[in-house]
């Protein structure tokens, strides 16, 4: 079986790869908010755990006795879908051949493109926590004059 013209171009640069992979900035604090939660499609469901998940049981046993059974858990799941973001760099063939450094250059370009990726997660995530309709009246408190400082 022949391979695809797209497989044949998907090769890596594990330095490139591995400086993507554990980049993260120091200045965001929106991965705080929201993790990011690896998956390993761009569509399907996750489960959603309820109060019961976080119940304390007593689990000590002692030698010979019967194991402390719980009931089964229920649990909903709510689906997922993800949107591919991408960003590219233009490097022309002048610029490989001038730069003395050239991984040193890629790095940077690597880096310089993650920044705004970030920088544009940051901001959906700063749009989403400072607009109170995606808080129910229990989840938030206006501050006025009298109690903020």
């Amino acid at each position: 079986m022949s391979d695809s013209r797209l497989d044949s171009l998907r090769i890596v640069d594990p330095i490139l790869t591995n400086l993507a992979a554990g980049y993260t900035p120091s200045n965001f604090i929106g991965r705080f908010l929201f993790p990011t939660v690896k998956v390993k499609s761009q569509k399907g469901r996750v489960p959603i755990f309820g109060k019961d998940s976080f119940v304390l049981r007593d689990s000590n046993r002692a030698i010979r006795s019967n194991s402390n059974r719980i009931p089964t858990m229920e649990f909903q799941t709510i689906e997922f879908s993800l949107q591919e973001r991408d960003l590219e760099v233009a490097m022309d063939y002048l610029e490989e051949m001038e730069t003395y450094d050239l991984l040193q250059y890629e790095q940077k370009l690597v880096m310089d493109l993650l920044n705004l990726l970030e920088l544009e997660k940051e901001k959906t995530i700063a749009d989403y926590v400072q607009n109170p309709d995606n808080f129910s009246a229990t989840n938030k408190i206006i501050l006025d004059s009298s109690n903020n400082f």
